[in-house]
């Protein structure tokens, strides 16, 4: 998982997963094929469980643009029947209080593009999954990347693009 930890005290957790081994349709992000992602199965969760993904801890002097795609099944159901998993983005600062940043809405059976401002500072940036409908509604998380944002330049940024590996 490249840096990424969970929080212990949930017993749902992210599984990385090759996209050549899932159901879930692959995805190319300018013409390059993205070969895995972490997966949040519905098969081995009930409805309201509860998975984070921890990012490496972040210190930046300026405000980043955080972008990933996001895969949200329901598998074989009817939608007025199933509920979607959905993925919150939170901030914690020094893992005491946490802040909601984001709500990613997904759209059913397909991958969308996501894209997030992040402020300036020292934060752990947390990806929170809430499992929907047990065994038809998956949740994936591919290609998570990093860059600072336009506007914020700085004459000697560290770097401009960093791929938080999944």
């Amino acid at each position: 998982m490249c840096g990424y930890t969970r929080e212990r005290f949930y017993s749902f957790t992210w599984v990385r997963k090759s996209l050549e081994e899932s159901d879930i349709p692959k995805i190319a992000i300018n013409g390059v094929p993205v070969k895995y992602m972490m997966l949040l199965s519905s098969k081995t969760g009930r409805e309201g469980n509860i998975a984070s993904l921890i990012a490496p801890f972040l210190m930046t002097d300026h405000e980043l643009e955080l972008t990933f795609f996001l895969y949200s099944s329901l598998i074989g159901s009817s939608s007025a029947t199933s509920s979607q998993s959905t993925l919150t983005l939170m901030l914690s600062k020094c893992r005491m209080r946490s802040y909601l940043l984001y709500k990613a809405k997904a759209k059913a059976n397909t991958w969308t593009k996501h894209s997030v401002i992040l402020p300036a500072g020292e934060y752990d940036l947390i990806f929170r999954g809430t499992m929907g409908t047990e065994q038809v509604s998956d949740l994936a998380l591919a290609m998570v990347n990093l860059k600072i944002a336009k506007g914020n330049q700085s004459s000697n940024p560290i770097s401009e693009f960093y791929v938080l590996h999944l």
